[in-house]
């Protein structure tokens, strides 16, 4: 398999995850009390985890620790515990900092800053 075809591949995946999160996203939004924060709080952690995979494929136990802090960020937001939730949401975005590869190291927090952000809002 040549280079191009993998990374052709890659891509194909990458588009498909996205468009499978993004439809879930909005379908999150029918739904309303615990079971919107739930889905909303997974849909953050497998965002995350699909974000350092990006990064570094062979991190998984970086990428878990990432995504379930995400998750619990989001999940504490919508139980009225926002400093907990903040305080989470701080973490996760230093512990990307320090967990991504040094070249993913200067985008890699804004990313999951803002997908931990965007589960809080909703």
């Amino acid at each position: 398999m040549t280079s191009e075809t993998k990374n052709d591949n890659e891509l194909i995946v990458r588009v498909i995850t996205g468009t499978l999160l993004a439809v879930l996203c909005l379908g999150a939004l029918w739904f309303d009390g615990w079971r919107l924060l739930a889905l909303s709080s997974a849909l953050a952690a497998l965002m995350c985890w699909e974000m350092f995979h990006l990064a570094a494929r062979d991190r998984h136990l970086y990428a878990l620790i990432v995504a379930v802090l995400s998750a619990a960020a989001v999940w504490f937001s919508g139980r009225d515990e926002m400093l907990l939730a903040l305080g989470l949401l701080a973490t996760v975005t230093v512990i990307g900092w320090v967990l991504a590869p040094a070249a993913w190291r200067a985008i890699f927090p804004a990313y999951v800053f803002a997908i931990a952000a965007a589960g809080l809002a909703i």
